[in-house]
């Protein structure tokens, strides 16, 4: 067995898995944290400040220890949408590589969702199913039944992006629900969905479970669901100006800017796609890329941190 760990460095926030890989090649989670950051508000002429550099490097210092506190023996950096559409990415890597030791694994839009079908892989046995993932600053979307991954798209929205560029408050007012709702529907236009069963991947989506299963008061289970019908009553809530705060307090504290604008991509894509039954999964990019590197055997670099305890690099 040995003890891996995992950050995804995004746009967003940085967000750290701690996995024991088992004899069998089975990946077990032992422990996952979210950091927000928000850096698109340190991008300035298609370049991250230095300010904001300092950030993703103070953050990510503080990962680095958490993955040491839990005996991890590697730990790898990857790079979803931080790289993306910035023209100093040469410096970014730079500095992240000279101060914590980092070498940063860029993964481009189709790296990252062919990572989120493998993670996701065994729900292909699901009929008509589709995968669905809404990051921070992009959203991916899959055919879990075409294992050729010629059906996969990266859409450029997600719940931050959407919160910081279409809402001023806390939470949208009707005119900027609107306007997400008239992006999102601009972006799938063209994409052929069809499909009675979605999976839904990552902590945005995550969040809108809990809010449905506080709201009709459901028990925890092995296999989280989700009912269209259902589903789509949620907006009664969340429209509520005095109901949906405690809600949103008690189930999704560190996102209740993002929790309203995931919501509605999330019933746009559902709706045109005409899915009536979601599944939540657990399973995202980084437990996906741990699964291509032991399966694969691919060479990828990564921080040994076992072998730091007496270098001070950090």
């Amino acid at each position: 067995m040995m003890r891996v760990a995992v950050i995804d460095f995004s746009k967003s926030s940085l967000s750290l898995l701690v996995a024991e890989v088992n004899e069998n090649r089975s990946i077990e989670s032992l422990f996952s944290t979210y950091t927000p950051l928000q850096l698109g508000e340190y991008i300035k002429d298609k370049k991250l400040s230095q300010r904001g550099i300092d950030k993703v490097i103070e953050c990510a210092r503080k990962l680095i220890d958490t993955s040491a506190y839990f005996k991890a023996e590697r730990l790898y950096a990857l790079s979803t949408t931080l790289l993306r559409k910035v023209d100093n990415k040469d410096k970014i890597k730079k500095e992240i590589k000279n101060k914590i030791s980092l070498t940063l694994i860029n993964l481009d839009e189709r790296k990252e969702a062919l990572a989120l079908f493998s993670a996701n892989e065994k729900y292909c046995i699901l009929p008509s199913s589709l995968l669905i993932s809404i990051g921070g600053n992009s959203t991916e979307l899959c055919n879990l039944q075409d294992k050729n991954g010629e059906n996969m798209h990266s859409l450029p929205f997600g719940s931050a992006m959407l919160s910081r560029e279409y809402v001023k408050d806390v939470y949208p007012d009707k005119k900027e629900e609107k306007k997400i709702s008239s992006l999102v529907r601009k972006q799938i236009k063209d994409i052929p969905l069809a499909f009675e069963n979605a999976v839904l991947s990552g902590d945005n989506l995550y969040s809108i479970y809990k809010i449905y299963a506080d709201y009709y008061q459901l028990l925890p289970q092995s296999e989280m669901m989700m009912q269209m019908s259902k589903l789509e009553k949620l907006d009664q809530v969340l429209s509520d100006k005095k109901k949906r705060s405690p809600m949103i307090i008690r189930n999704a504290p560190d996102r209740m800017h993002m929790v309203i604008p995931t919501y509605i991509a999330l019933m746009e894509i559902l709706k045109k796609a005409g899915v009536t039954t979601m599944i939540i999964s657990t399973s995202g990019v980084k437990e996906g890329f741990l699964k291509e590197i032991i399966s694969s055997g691919l060479d990828a670099k990564y921080l040994a941190l076992k072998d730091m305890k007496n270098e001070g690099k950090r």
